[in-house]
């Protein structure tokens, strides 16, 4: 089986009437493209004669940058399995019985910590994809301009995968206590605005 037909494979099994993977795990699958098309930019530039021409330090930076796109990516293609994971042991820790008090307090502690996990996976994503999106921005206007619009779709796809990692922490807020919501809500609107602050200094560019 080729590349190809993995990939197809996983969107057909997207297409499903199963709960996994669903949307926090295509945001990261997004995200790890976003870095991969940054990192294409890069590849096509590093050696070209404009490039060489820029001061050492800028030129370092960039290639600095694209290694830690590397990692992010990664990253990110790691927790496209794991979101499905935490997302399956909810489903099961739904499942478990409550024929006792005894058993009835093992489910609700189950799923109190398996609710967190849920949460936890798409803040952990949105966290590495705004990663991503501030080195991906810094490559802008440095590399090959004919690679350029490859940049811009993985910059957009970055941004696609820190919004949709969004929607998964908000969705899952109604699960968690009162603290815990006001800590989720604070850290992920505040990466949302800065990556909306990134994309915005970024226009009329993109």
């Amino acid at each position: 089986m080729n590349g190809l037909d993995k990939l197809k494979e996983f969107i057909n099994l997207v297409d499903s009437d199963t709960a996994t993977p669903g949307g926090g795990s295509v945001s990261a699958l997004v995200g790890s493209f976003g870095c991969a098309l940054a990192r294409m930019y890069g590849h096509l530039s590093v050696n070209k004669k404009a490039f060489l021409s820029l001061e050492e330090d800028v030129r370092e930076e960039f290639v600095k940058n694209l290694n830690e796109l590397n990692k992010i990516k990664d990253l990110l293609f790691e927790l496209i399995e794991h979101d499905s994971n935490v997302y399956q042991e909810l489903m099961n820790a739904f499942k478990l019985p409550k024929s006792s008090d005894e058993e009835i307090e093992i489910r609700k502690a189950k799923i109190k910590e398996s609710s967190l996990k849920v949460t936890d996976s798409p803040l952990k994503m949105m966290e590495v994809a705004f990663t991503g999106l501030v080195c991906a921005s810094k490559l802008y206007g440095l590399g090959n301009k004919n690679a350029l619009s490859d940049l811009i779709v993985g910059i957009y796809l970055l941004e696609a995968s820190i919004k949709g990692a969004y929607q998964n922490v908000k969705i899952n807020l109604s699960s968690l206590d009162e603290d815990k919501v006001r800590y989720y809500e604070t850290k992920s609107e505040e990466i949302l605005k800065e990556a909306n602050a990134i994309i915005s200094k970024l226009n009329p560019s993109l």
